[in-house]
């Protein structure tokens, strides 16, 4: 379907990429109550559309199924574009996490099924030097 986007324009920008739509629509509605640009592409077509058309994303967020070739493929392509590139952030599974972050040079990854807060976190530290946002609604 559509992308999902949520949150302030003026955060940091983090890209979504899953063809799951709720799973995607939550990661964004997620990030985006965290004060960060969050926008969801439903696949890698759409990903790389988005990473050349508009302003460099600060993360991405790619929805990592070790069965589905389009993950590799996206990671690839995109670190074929031209530079800057954000960091990704894998979703993946408990045995797939390390070799596959290692694989693909993600700076993190957050094992399925994740809890959101581990999720908000794991891209906070990924974002780029001065541009976290506010405090987290996670934490009490």
């Amino acid at each position: 379907m559509g992308s999902n986007e949520v949150g302030a324009p003026v955060g940091p920008r983090v890209l979504v990429v899953a063809e799951d739509e709720a799973l995607r629509g939550l990661v964004v509605q997620a990030l985006g109550l965290e004060g960060m640009a969050a926008r969801g592409a439903g696949g890698p077509v759409q990903a790389l559309a988005l990473c050349r058309g508009s302003a460099p994303f600060s993360v991405v967020v790619l929805d990592w199924r070790p069965d589905d070739p389009t993950g590799p493929a996206f990671a690839a392509d995109y670190r074929a574009l031209p530079p800057p590139h954000a960091p990704l952030v894998l979703l993946t599974a408990p045995g797939d996490a390390v070799d596959m972050t290692e694989r693909t040079g993600a700076r993190g990854f957050v094992t399925k099924p994740f809890d959101l807060q581990d999720l908000v976190e794991t891209v906070q530290r990924c974002l780029p030097a001065g541009t976290a946002p506010r405090q987290s609604h996670w934490h009490n």
